[in-house]
């Protein structure tokens, strides 16, 4: 497994008082994509698939983690950059100084190469910085990676 790391932050806080979110692209090459979005403390796990983004042969995957507030609670949901919700996952805490980790796992099985960017974005998506800008290039077709941020809630 190959990596190419240009930014790694590791964390970002999202003000849910001002619907913050994390914007994610995953780019690949290659015969088809394998990989999830799973939240390590849900039980609902995994959140994501390429399947919830067109299935395998799609060259480029968007999808974003978005904040609000909702009857005093923070709640972190799954959407399309169209804005159309994904799945049942929701994430609600009355304490807004908790957090949640997310993990992008990627399957190496039809090999070639996966670029993940995750940005940390304004209601309207417009970019405040980027979080993760990784290239991972399997050599092998059971090589498998990691990427995780851990989202921290703020109002």
């Amino acid at each position: 497994m190959k990596r190419t790391i240009r930014t790694r932050k590791g964390s970002v806080t999202l003000n849910v008082s001002t619907q913050e979110r994390l914007v994610y692209t995953l780019k690949r090459t290659g015969l088809g994509a394998a990989f999830v979005l799973a939240d390590k403390f849900s039980t609902n796990s995994p959140i994501l698939s390429m399947d919830n983004l067109g299935g395998p042969l799609q060259a480029v995957y968007t999808w974003e983690l978005r904040s609000a507030l909702d009857n005093g609670q923070a709640v972190i949901t799954v959407h399309k950059t169209d804005g159309s919700r994904i799945g049942p996952h929701e994430f609600r805490a009355a304490n807004f100084d908790d957090f949640r980790i997310y993990t992008v796992a990627l399957s190496f099985m039809f090999l070639g190469k996966y670029t993940l960017v995750a940005k940390h974005a304004d209601q309207n998506s417009k970019e405040l910085t980027v979080i993760t800008d990784i290239d991972f290039e399997g050599e092998s077709n059971t090589d498998t990676a990691e990427s995780s941020v851990t989202v921290q809630i703020t109002r």
